[in-house]
């Protein structure tokens, strides 16, 4: 992997620090540096995969969309992961619209999701339906 990819970003969602600590333990585990922020992050492009804490709060983020709308078109690969607490209701449509995988939160899910695997996933771990996800490309 290069430098880029070997850097991923987390928004840090205020309130749940299991799934903030899930994630950090699983990216750390595995060689990743971590950019972490909880507020707007203006140098989105110097990071590799981002990943998308879906908490009871994630919709609420006022800046989150603005965030995913530039990732996007930068070509980053968003990743949501799921708070053990979260329900399908919790999911904003910008990050079902934006993610290139949405997923549990299984290390060797989030591991593959990174790696490139699209993954699409509801908050109980079962499959979505591709039709959910604009962004998948057959």
């Amino acid at each position: 992997m290069n430098d880029q990819g070997q850097n991923a970003f987390i928004f840090r969602i205020a309130g749940d620090n299991t799934i903030n600590s899930r994630i950090r333990s699983v990216l750390l585990e595995n060689g990743y540096k971590i950019s972490e922020s909880n507020g707007s992050c203006s140098h989105i492009e110097d990071f590799g995969p981002i990943i998308v804490p879906i908490t009871k709060v994630t919709k609420t983020i006022s800046w989150l969309d603005d965030m995913l709308k530039k990732a996007g078109p930068l070509g980053k690969k968003v990743i949501g992961v799921w708070s053990p607490e979260s329900k399908d209701s919790d999911l904003p449509e910008s990050l079902l619209k934006y993610a290139h995988a949405i997923v549990c939160p299984n290390n060797e899910q989030i591991l593959a999701a990174i790696a490139g695997k699209r993954l699409l996933q509801d908050s109980n771990c079962a499959e979505r339906t591709i039709k959910d996800n604009p962004r998948h490309i057959c």
